[in-house]
């Protein structure tokens, strides 16, 4: 990938907050959910409830696909990124550190959040591979 468009992407994925993201049910369905993330450079973070549907869809395939895009007004403004690649849990507790410190950055409201949930959350990562995908309407 060349210079000019990593900029731009990153720029794309810098700028936004929230992402949808598809994960393969057990009975063979695609779900899409819509997650906060925080991202450095071309890795993306994001959370989600030990529980939650997602955290066991990853479990058992960690395949996703992803859109990001930047809001617009007209169809001809329209800016953003459709990737693939694989998720995993952050178990590095250094990293899972970096992630919570990264979050609370971006999102202050989690303390709020974290406080009030009892389930165990966890935070996944999608790290930049070259074996992911991108595709971008730039």
């Amino acid at each position: 990938m060349d210079e000019p468009i990593r900029n731009q992407i990153i720029s794309i994925i810098d700028d936004v907050d929230d992402m949808t993201i598809a994960t393969m049910r057990e009975d063979g369905y695609p779900q899409a959910t819509t997650v906060s993330y925080v991202n450095e450079g071309l890795t993306i973070y994001f959370g989600t409830a030990a529980d939650s549907q997602k955290a066991s869809n990853i479990a058992a395939n960690n395949k996703i696909s992803l859109t990001i895009n930047r809001d617009y007004d007209s169809w001809a403004e329209v800016e953003g990124l459709s990737m693939a690649g694989l998720a995993s849990l952050v178990s590095d507790p250094e990293e899972r550190q970096k992630v919570d410190s990264l979050m609370s950055e971006k999102f202050p409201q989690i303390a709020d959040f974290l406080l009030a949930d009892n389930r165990r959350a966890r935070s996944c990562v999608i790290p930049h591979r070259p074996g992911n995908r991108f595709s971008a309407r730039l």
